[in-house]
């Protein structure tokens, strides 16, 4: 008989697996940075998206997530993208699930800072934050202490850690957490 140790060892690379062939199948599939305009009036228009943005990954249930999706539409319109994470087979829910796999987060929100123009993932927030002059600084000036290989963690304001990138990975990370959740995401203002 198996111990639970080795159970849940197994069922943890199983999960690995499956979330890494996901990952593949949406990096395959969604290879522009162009979502829908967000300005105030509805359009069928799409725009290429530059300088940093944020990408909300939540619950439309999580009263905290519901407040920094308020937040940003109200103090940063058209800076940030609420990515719902309950909907099967989105890449909202395949980017949180690469998060928790990297034990990075397992709580929402989670915010993830995108520098578009350099392709890469300059932070990660956990945890409701509604600081506009904390997040104009970080939209204008990025975050300090990342680079091609790490990526701070912060636990509201505060760097609690980072996330582990292995040399010349970076491109995908991007690719799932910024470019491949604009698809499912609804931009904020």
């Amino acid at each position: 008989m198996p111990s639970r140790a080795l159970t849940a060892g197994i069922l943890v690379a199983l999960l690995s697996v499956a979330i890494l062939l996901a990952l593949d199948r949406i990096y395959a599939s969604k290879a522009a940075t162009t979502v829908p305009a967000a300005s105030t009036t509805a359009t069928s228009s799409q725009q290429e998206i530059h300088g940093r943005i944020v990408v909300i990954l939540g619950t439309e249930s999580c009263p905290h997530c519901r407040a920094m999706e308020a937040f940003f539409r109200e103090e940063l319109p058209g800076r940030a993208y609420f990515c719902e994470i309950t909907e099967k087979g989105s890449s909202c829910e395949a980017a949180f699930g690469l998060l928790v796999s990297k034990r990075v987060t397992m709580a929402v929100p989670t915010m993830v800072v995108c520098d578009t123009d350099r392709r890469v993932v300059e932070g990660i927030i956990i945890g409701e934050f509604r600081d506009a002059k904390w997040w104009r600084n970080v939209l204008e000036n990025g975050l300090p202490g990342g680079n091609e290989t790490s990526i701070p963690v912060y636990m509201v304001d505060r760097v609690t850690g980072a996330m582990e990138v292995e040399p010349r990975a970076m491109e995908k990370l991007y690719s799932v957490l910024c470019n491949a959740t604009l698809a499912d995401a609804k931009p904020l203002g």
